[in-house]
C-alpha cells in the first residue's frame, strides 16, 4: 500500500534547493521522454500541440491521484495502488516533458531564453512541497491545478498573450511537485548530473 501521508511528511520535513529539484526534474523529463510514441519528433515550433497533447495525460494523473486518496486500506488495495503511483509517475513525467517543450517552444518564438524559468520554477515547487501538509490532498489539487494551468496556458498562446510562458511555468512547478512527491513514495533518487 502506498503511504501518501508519510511521503508528505517526508517532503515537507527537507530542504528543496534547487540542484535538488533540478536533478527530480531531469528524472521526470527522462521518464517522459519515453513516453513520447516511437518515432514521433515533437513540432518545436507549434506549442499549442505539445501542451494539447499533455492534456490527457494531465486528466489520467488527476484521475489517478483521486483513487489513491480513495482506496481503502486492505490487501487487495495494494497491488491498486502501486498501480495507481505508477499511473501517476507516468502521466507527471510525460507531462511534465510535453509542458517543458511547450515552453522551450513558447520562448523560441518570442526570443526568450527558456532556462531563465527554471529559477522560478524551482522556487515555487520548493514553495509548494513545504506546504503540503497544508494542503488538503495535495496530490489531487496539485494535479487539477496543472490541468487548469495546461487548459489556459493554451488559450493564452492561441492569443499569443506573453503570459502564456508564466502560466507554462506555474504548471510545471506543479508537476515538478508531483514528480519529487513520486519519487519520495518510491524512495527513488534524482538523477545528478
Amino acid at each position: 500500500m502506498v503511504d501518501l501521508p508519510a511521503a508528505y511528511r517526508s517532503v515537507t520535513s527537507r530542504q528543496w534547493p534547487h540542484d535538488g529539484l533540478a536533478g527530480h526534474d531531469l528524472a521526470a523529463r527522462q521518464r517522459g521522454i519515453s513516453d513520447l510514441p516511437a518515432g514521433r519528433v515533437a513540432p518545436a515550433d507549434h506549442p499549442i500541440v505539445l501542451v494539447a497533447d499533455a492534456m490527457p495525460r494531465l486528466i489520467s494523473l488527476t484521475v489517478a491521484a483521486h483513487l489513491l486518496h480513495v482506496l481503502p486500506p486492505s490487501e487487495p488495495s495494494r497491488d491498486a495502488s502501486k498501480e495507481l503511483l505508477q499511473a501517476v509517475d507516468a502521466a507527471s513525467a510525460g507531462s511534465l516533458h510535453r509542458v517543458h517543450l511547450a515552453l522551450a517552444a513558447a520562448e523560441d518564438q518570442h526570443s526568450n531564453d527558456p532556462d531563465g524559468w527554471e529559477p522560478l520554477i524551482y522556487d515555487e515547487t520548493a514553495q509548494l512541497l513545504h506546504t503540503l501538509e497544508s494542503t488538503a490532498a495535495p496530490l489531487i489539487a496539485y494535479s487539477e491545478y496543472a490541468g487548469q494551468l495546461a487548459a489556459s496556458a493554451i488559450a493564452e498562446l492561441d492569443l499569443d498573450n506573453p503570459s502564456a510562458q508564466e502560466t507554462l511555468a506555474d504548471c510545471l512547478a506543479r508537476l515538478l511537485a508531483i514528480c519529487v512527491l513520486v519519487d519520495v513514495a518510491l524512495d527513488r533518487p534524482p538523477t545528478t548530473s
